[in-house]
């Protein structure tokens, strides 16, 4: 397992993504402590049992940030096929989530609809536009509509996402906290859990995504970056400056089979402003995808046990 931290950088325009109300004063920054590789899982935590693949994914992206100064950057890869997870010691760092909050709401509605939640075609639409094109009007209606902040404990407690958490001001929803590790987690339950109606909306949206975002900011980044595989269906998140720092997330699969889940949550400094950014996030997910997908076919990666374990006492 990779243990490197990952080490780059806004520009002097402020932008606040994910807020319903202005913001009346800057929240701290989560906390950017290093922490090791998680203990023993709890609830629906994957069994962290790096592979050949997920954990050459992982060397691969310590190498292509090494040098790039003030990163934060939490990495987690899972390969469905192995049951192989591995991540960065930054993995279980809570970040800011800014859209990949909208991923957790979309889980818990579409979740709750089979057990009588009245869920309407119009908030289906919503959905799909809040994770496509990662519409905040959407995503403000649906965190109104269907208890957003309870939306989020509910999915943390169900699939036992212990770096994730609501936002300390619920109108503010890109701050709630999430980590690369949940994250992996949740999409693993998204693909492998999830009804296949709910799945397919969830991973079909965000497959779709077009190249410019509602708000105008190029989604072409990260594993959506320009030139990559239509294969690809990745959630992108943005957002500054809180603690004077970028949030910039790109969280998904790579390849038509969806094998690999892959995630890169960063925060950056604020003065290497979105391009800088964009181009660390975008040579970290290439890293990962080249180390994945061209050594697939070689690599000698033996199916494991099933990485789920039941909750432990």
């Amino acid at each position: 397992m990779s243990t490197a931290l990952l080490g780059a950088g806004v520009f002097g325009v402020v932008v606040f993504v994910g807020f319903t109300t202005p913001a009346v004063s800057e929240p701290e920054a989560p906390p950017t402590t290093v922490q090791g590789s998680p203990s023993a899982p709890a609830g629906n935590r994957p069994v962290m049992r790096p592979d050949e693949l997920s954990d050459a994914a992982i060397a691969a992206v310590a190498g292509a940030t090494a040098t790039t100064p003030d990163l934060i950057l939490g990495a987690a890869v899972l390969d469905r096929k192995t049951n192989g997870v591995s991540v960065n010691p930054a993995a279980t760092v809570p970040i800011f989530a800014a859209s990949l909050a909208k991923v957790l709401v979309a889980v818990d509605v579409l979740s709750r609809r089979h057990s009588g939640l009245a869920v309407s075609d119009r908030d289906v639409m919503l959905i799909g536009q809040a994770l496509g094109p990662s519409d905040d009007e959407a995503m403000n209606m649906l965190w109104t509509r269907f208890d957003g902040f309870g939306a989020v404990e509910r999915v943390a407690q169900q699939l036992g996402l212990a770096q994730t958490q609501p936002p300390a001001n619920p109108s503010r929803w890109g701050e709630t906290l999430t980590s690369a590790h949940d994250t992996v987690v949740l999409y693993r339950h998204v693909l492998d859990t999830m009804a296949p109606e709910d799945r397919d909306l969830i991973m079909g949206s965000i497959a779709t995504a077009p190249p410019i975002a509602s708000d105008g900011f190029d989604q072409t980044f990260g594993l959506l970056a320009a030139g990559t595989s239509s294969d690809t269906a990745a959630k992108q998140a943005w957002m500054c400056c809180q603690g004077g720092r970028i949030m910039l997330h790109s969280a998904g699969t790579v390849d038509q089979a969806r094998r690999f889940i892959v995630v890169l949550l960063s925060t950056q400094p604020r003065d290497a402003g979105y391009d800088g950014a964009t181009a660390t996030l975008t040579a970290a997910a290439d890293a990962a995808r080249a180390a994945l997908l061209n050594n697939q076919l070689t690599a000698a990666s033996p199916r494991r046990p099933c990485c789920w374990a039941s909750a432990r006492n």
